[in-house]
């Protein structure tokens, strides 16, 4: 066993001495998800089920979220059980394979996903389950199911590998102890991510009012006049880029930023070398996505969207490029076309207040809206990283709890 602890360590890296290493199929057994199911059974469902995605998000199953099935009583189905673990057994990147969550509620004939796995102790005596979901969901458990994963444009987790595996066991009362300390992080990363979802829908029924005129700031002229995009802004198309060139980080000459309307991360694409593209863009307005429309400020590269520039300085940038995004939105939700030209979005006619103090003035409260959702995003990434450095410590040992 001492021989046998030294090769772990090479994987694992050091334990205290009180640590054990347990293999998974000497504590526990794996069971599948729902089998041989057609697309009409999940149409008119009487039996809940634990979804994949339900899996991937949270580190103990949320209730709330759960879909249907129909399942009859001549089935033989296997029933997810309180203190299970679920892992999702198949994904499209090998880092997703194996997520795991814990089902921490007695609920009646409840079922799982065809897509994961379940594994249920044999005795709840040598491990406390909520500790291993923080395990597996840690760098370190990543790294060792990391390996695991088989296949090419789909992976797969090996059920037989994964019992194979020897996990570092702490003495029980230490892993519940570790276990509580992560739940309350995370109590904390969830109220502070509930704060901003508020804070967020509170900004935008703010600027649903004063963007509208609905709501006007006391002090406010009250006039409004009607105006066409193409009075205001300048329009301009962005460029083709090759995707080979654009960097993922700031390297070097790679350092202005590409934005686009094809990703999720906030538009922002990559970073292309001003030596490969002379026509930098300049723009100076801020504001946010609508549709293909991108409000931007600073030197930066432009794909697959349009921008607008302010061309008259009569204008209040923010207050402006809050008026055009929310009307390009509405329209292209009417006309149901995801794209929206430069010709067709010129000719939109909009209400803007004619007052530039009062175009300043609703700018000046989006802004403080910004830059307190701001505030809060920075405290919920510091409420993150503490959490990733906690794990690390205390899942390796490296600072007890008892």
């Amino acid at each position: 066993m001492e021989n046998f602890s030294k090769v772990l360590s090479i994987t694992y890296g050091d334990y205290p001495k009180d640590w054990q290493f347990e293999q998974l199929g000497n504590i526990g057994y794996t069971y599948s998800g729902l089998r041989g199911k057609s697309k009409d059974d999940f149409i008119k469902g009487n039996c809940p089920y634990i979804p994949f995605t339900n899996i991937m998000s949270n580190v103990v199953i949320n209730n709330d979220n759960f879909e249907f099935v129909q399942v009859s009583k001549f089935e033989s189905q296997n029933l997810a059980l309180k203190e299970d673990l679920f892992f999702n057994g198949s994904s499209e990147t090998p880092e997703e394979v194996g997520m795991c969550s814990v089902l921490l509620n007695d609920v009646p004939n409840l079922y799982l996903n065809s897509f994961c796995f379940g594994f249920r102790f044999y005795t709840k005596s040598i491990v406390f389950p909520l500790f291993l979901v923080y395990f597996f969901r840690s760098s370190i458990g990543r790294k060792i199911l990391f390996p695991l994963a088989q296949g090419y444009t789909r992976y797969n987790l090996s059920k037989s590998a994964f019992l194979d595996l020897f996990i570092p066991i702490p003495p029980f009362p230490e892993q519940r102890a570790i276990a509580e300390v992560l739940s309350d992080v995370d109590a904390l990363i969830e109220a502070q991510e509930a704060l901003i979802e508020k804070k967020r829908l509170i900004k935008q029924g703010m600027m649903q009012e004063l963007l509208t005129g609905k709501r006007q700031l006391s002090g406010f002229s009250g006039d409004w006049v009607t105006i066409q995009v193409k009075d205001v802004f300048d329009l301009k198309r962005g460029q083709v880029l090759a995707t080979s060139k654009i960097m993922d980080a700031p390297i070097g000459d790679y350092k202005y930023p590409v934005y686009s309307s094809q990703t999720q991360n906030n538009g922002l694409l990559g970073f292309y070398d001003d030596h490969l593209f002379e026509d930098c863009i300049t723009w100076t307005t801020d504001g946010a996505n609508a549709g293909d429309v991108n409000f931007r400020s600073g030197k930066f590269y432009c794909t697959n969207v349009c921008g607008v520039c302010i061309n008259n300085s009569d204008y209040s940038n923010k207050c402006i490029a809050g008026i055009i995004n929310r009307v390009s939105r509405e329209y292209v939700s009417y006309v149901g076309n995801p794209k929206l030209m430069n010709n067709v979005f010129a000719e939109i006619t909009v209400n803007i207040p004619s007052s530039v103090d009062d175009q300043k003035e609703i700018s000046k409260v989006i802004d403080d809206f910004d830059k307190e959702i701001n505030l809060l995003e920075l405290k919920l990434g510091k409420l993150k990283l503490i959490k990733q450095g906690m794990m690390q410590e205390l899942l390796t040992g490296r600072t007890r709890l008892v």
